[in-house]
């Protein structure tokens, strides 16, 4: 009888298991790019109609959207003529994904 007490341990804990990662959200790379679409396409709008990228999301009136990482970080470089949005980090996630205009195609890197 003494047995009883962890057979249930150990089911409780398949159970629980099984259960995270049938409802566990999914973060996979069309996940996350989803995520970020939306401000993707008012970047890719902006810049054009405006020929570069803005200087912050804050003057589109957007905020970061949010993923498995943690928010977006958006960049700009050459004086705004490139941008891009992305997550993750390499070392301590295991990859990192972005979208960079031009052309305004979403990456990986793992």
């Amino acid at each position: 009888m003494k047995t009883l007490p962890i057979t249930i341990g150990i089911g409780a804990v398949v159970l629980l298991g099984a259960g995270y990662l049938r409802y566990a959200p999914d973060w996979s790379f069309e996940h996350i790019r989803t995520r970020g679409q939306a401000t993707a396409d008012s970047l890719t709008a902006y810049a054009g109609a405006h020929g570069k990228c803005p200087a912050g999301l804050a003057e589109l009136g957007l905020a970061a959207p949010s993923a498995q990482y943690g928010a977006f970080t958006y960049r700009t470089y050459r004086n705004g003529s490139t941008c891009e949005l992305s997550t993750g980090d390499y070392f301590k996630d295991g990859e990192v994904i972005w979208w960079q205009w031009p052309p305004g195609e979403w990456y990986i890197n793992r």
